[in-house]
């Protein structure tokens, strides 16, 4: 973005600092239950069931889905999936 607006110095300096931040494994960003309920996702469970074999309310499991979309920035069931479903701990 910033060599599209004839800023190359500025973007060289940025990359060369992004360089140097480590990753993060994709699993340390999510909660316990985030883990727990991403990982059911990806094998397909509905929230319901997700629900019913964690002992929570349905609601509970769109509140913690929408957390786990928003960190991991993905839109979707499908998205999560394929953000995530090949991890595994």
């Amino acid at each position: 973005m910033f060599a599209s607006l004839g800023a190359a110095g500025f973007a060289r300096r940025t990359r060369a600092l992004l360089d140097d931040v480590p990753e993060v494994p994709l699993w340390s960003v999510l909660t316990e239950r985030g883990r727990e309920i991403a990982r059911r996702v990806t094998r397909g469970e509905t929230n319901r069931q997700i629900a019913s074999a964690l002992g929570l309310s349905e609601k509970t499991v769109e509140f913690h889905l929408g957390k786990v979309f928003r960190t991991l920035r993905v839109s979707s069931r499908a998205g999560l999936a394929g953000r995530v479903g090949a991890l595994d701990e």
